[in-house]
């Protein structure tokens, strides 16, 4: 259907552009239908708007092609992606190894018709256009196309009524705001109050022990049904004693039970840095339950004299602060940037970005992803 469809392309080229992601090339643990279905669906805006055409192949891959769509736009959609699976051994193994970008393929018509033409018939001569389920390409066009009926909104289960988002967004410089990611933290101090004196202890271990006992596949359902087009994660704060604590155990099987989305444990880098044996333990802990880590509030000059490659971590928030704009020192801002880059942009967090003054601090310094009322502000 793709060949078809390409070769009706060719007196049809003027404006129109089209990428092409290898979701094939991703290991066996990417590819759970669940997740392909989220990839498809970051396209979904682009569809209605312009009337593009969604192929969803037989292999995983996936074709979007539509006139007047700009690559800003397709960029966009391509960055939150590639966020989406950062983690896929397979794939960094070959970005590693390749020149060629080994995870999509963008074609302007005009200039890249043939080429288009030529991969379409390839996929097609090796069975990849062809696809039996229900979701094949004409299907998730109309899919994506047409909204779905109004449905009366579920009632929000009690924990769900707890919980704050807090997004990020990467934003280079010349480009919008795009939201990649957006976090969900429970309110432990407002379900504390709800719980009332039933139940005592350190916030962190009260929160676990609390969803170890209370949390549901309806909780659980509510909570990662989002909109489709921004991946969820669920984070919570803990510390090193907490995640040692035999306690930690229980949750995980619960949460297990219910769930198989990771959970993001946020550790304070000054917890880590005082105890740093004990961090190692936690850390290597949550890893083998199968959970990410991100180690927040860092300062940015400790950021800057810091190794973060070694702490084999997922993310890095550093914290953002007003007097950064006007006090922090030049010579440092070499080695801020350059620990950025080396730890890697799609890793590091600036947070708590009140300001223009923030995101131009963090662009300067290598910064791509940001978390805030601005960024949040300028994204709407």
């Amino acid at each position: 259907m793709l060949y078809d469809y390409a070769r009706r392309l060719s007196n049809h080229r003027k404006g129109r552009r089209a990428v092409h992601l290898f979701l094939s090339r991703l290991s066996r643990a990417s590819q759970h239908p669940q997740d392909i279905n989220i990839a498809a669906s970051h396209f979904n805006p682009l569809v209605r708007k312009y009337d593009g055409q969604l192929f969803r192949l037989g292999n995983h891959d996936i074709v979007f092609v539509a006139k007047g769509v700009t690559l800003r736009e397709l960029d966009d959609v391509v960055l939150k992606l590639r966020y989406m699976f950062r983690d896929d051994a397979r794939l960094r193994d070959l970005e590693r190894s390749q020149d060629e970008d080994p995870f999509c393929t963008h074609y302007n018509m005009e200039r890249d018709y043939e080429a288009f033409l030529a991969n379409a018939k390839d996929l097609a001569t090796h069975g990849a256009s062809r696809n039996d389920a229900p979701d094949s390409s004409v299907i998730a066009f109309e899919t994506a196309a047409r909204p779905e009926p109004e449905q009366q909104a579920p009632e929000v289960p009690l924990l769900a009524r707890y919980v704050s988002a807090d997004p990020v967004y990467a934003w280079s410089r010349n480009t919008a705001p795009a939201a990649i990611l957006s976090e969900f933290y429970f309110r432990v101090e407002a379900l504390k109050q709800w719980y009332g004196s039933k139940r005592g202890g350190v916030h962190d271990l009260w929160l676990l022990r609390t969803l170890t006992s209370d949390l549901d596949e309806k909780t659980v359902g509510h909570l990662f049904a989002g909109n489709g087009t921004v991946p969820l994660a669920l984070t919570i704060p803990v510390s090193p004693e907490t995640v040692l604590d035999p306690d930690f155990e229980k949750f995980n099987a619960h949460y297990r039970s219910v769930a198989r989305t990771p959970i993001l444990f946020e550790f304070a880098w000054t917890t880590v840095m005082r105890n740093a044996h004990m961090f190692l333990g936690a850390r290597d802990k949550v890893l083998q339950a199968g959970h990410k880590i991100c180690i927040d509030g860092w300062d940015p000059y400790a950021f800057a004299f810091f190794n973060p490659a070694r702490l084999d971590t997922h993310f890095f928030k550093v914290a953002w602060r007003e007097t950064l704009a006007f006090e922090f020192r030049s010579e440092w801002s070499a080695p801020l940037a350059e620990t950025v880059r080396a730890a890697g942009t799609t890793k590091i967090i600036l947070t708590d970005c009140t300001s223009k003054a923030a995101v131009e601090f963090g662009q300067q310094h290598n910064f791509l992803l940001f978390q805030g009322s601005y960024p949040a502000k300028k994204a709407q």
